[in-house]
């Protein structure tokens, strides 16, 4: 008879026990909720490009095999040709990570800058607000150029027209001048 009944104390244990895990599992609940929420909406989330169909590789090249521009514009050529003759490709634009951003005569400030290649643009559903795409024409031995976004020339060139001015860019430090936007 005394192993089959509980004492006051170990029933309550067993009761604090339960309702603790309850509460837990709320939270969690309420928890897994809010994330799912949010997640639904970042896939809802207009990232102002076109995402679909885009297939993204990421090549890093030795610096003692490409040294230059020269050498690393035509290996990623080379690849650009191979990849058009992929079925059911319809472009191959290319992007080139830089570093740093500027206007000529201002404080230099981090900014996210990165050379692409013509139609990289339109591949993606991006629309030049202002002034011209990249063409085929842009080389390493052209004019440099840039395309920068809203927030950048509202932060470069305040109140004013972006079009016709210049920028800095890490390129620019071996020798060019800076880019006309």
């Amino acid at each position: 008879a005394r192993t089959a009944t509980e004492g006051r104390r170990s029933q309550r244990t067993r009761t604090a026990l339960i309702a603790v895990e309850i509460a837990v599992s709320l939270a969690l609940l309420a928890g897994s909720t809010l994330m799912l929420r949010s997640v639904v909406r970042l896939l809802q989330t207009d990232l102002g490009f076109s995402a679909g169909r885009v297939v993204n590789a990421s090549i890093t090249l030795r610096q003692n095999r490409y040294p230059d521009a020269a050498a690393r514009l035509a290996i990623f050529d080379r690849m650009q040709d191979r990849l058009s003759d992929v079925p059911g490709t319809e472009s191959q634009p290319r992007i080139v990570s830089l570093q740093n951003s500027s206007a000529p005569g201002s404080a230099p400030f981090r900014a996210a800058a990165h050379g692409v290649s013509p139609r990289y643009f339109d591949t993606l559903g991006i629309r030049v607000v202002a002034g011209r795409d990249f063409s085929d024409r842009d080389r390493v031995d052209a004019d440099p150029v840039a395309i920068v976004s809203e927030t950048l020339a509202r932060r470069l060139w305040p109140g004013g027209n972006a079009i016709g001015n210049r920028v800095v860019v890490p390129q620019d430090q071996e020798g060019r001048p800076p880019s006309e936007v």
